[in-house]
């Protein structure tokens, strides 16, 4: 029969050989309370709405089209939408990836720019001349001219310009007028694409104003 004292003795002596270990416990709760007292505040977060999948420009944006993500407020870009009844309705004025934010300057609000007919399509050229994309009034009628050495051809007198984009990177699709050409999203017949897209990817791009013929 073991007697209590020596009974207690053994425990005393098993917590003197785990003091290390219990101190080093203690210090190591110590500092994660240290820490958390110590670290910053999350950032301030904020809602915004974005593209649940990738989305064509000229795209009317639905419910099926749209969800919400919340970022810190310092990286949400200026004039992002916060609720998708804002963004209803409204057309894309470019392409925009899965995920992208959307914002005011993005979209063109449902019938500013009209109706796409079914023998229309939206793209996205440069002209050939930075100044006069800069120039060009809102809602113009344009007649668009592929001009070069050979001399200058109409390529449509049915375009209509419903977004100009400022400081866009230039992409080699559209032309590489550098990123101080405005990008311009233009409605025009779907039969022209083709030699619109090629004329803009060469610099060869002019527009004239003007009612359609």
């Amino acid at each position: 029969m073991t007697l209590p004292g020596r009974h207690g003795s053994r425990i005393g002596i098993a917590l003197w050989r785990a003091r290390p270990l219990l101190i080093a416990a203690l210090a190591s709760l110590a500092l994660i309370g240290t820490l958390q007292v110590l670290a910053p505040p999350p950032p301030e977060q904020t809602t915004v709405v974005v593209a649940a999948r990738g989305l064509p420009a000229g795209a009317r944006l639905s419910t099926a089209d749209l969800a919400t993500t919340d970022l810190p407020i310092e990286a949400a870009p200026e004039g992002a939408f916060v609720t998708v009844q804002e963004a209803l309705g409204a057309r894309l004025a470019h392409p925009v990836p899965a995920r992208g934010v959307l914002t005011q300057s993005g979209v063109m609000v449902q019938g500013t720019w009209g109706e796409v007919a079914s023998h229309e399509a939206v793209v996205p050229v440069r002209l050939a001349d930075p100044a006069v994309a800069a120039l060009l009034p809102e809602a113009a009628e344009l007649h668009l001219v592929a001009a070069s050495g050979d001399g200058a051809r109409t390529l449509t007198t049915e375009a209509r310009l419903v977004a100009r984009i400022e400081g866009e990177t230039a992409d080699p699709l559209v032309g590489s007028a550098g990123p101080t050409s405005p990008l311009l999203i233009v409605v025009i017949p779907a039969d022209v694409v083709t030699l619109v897209l090629d004329a803009s990817a060469g610099g060869a791009l002019a527009v004239a104003l003007g009612p359609s013929a």
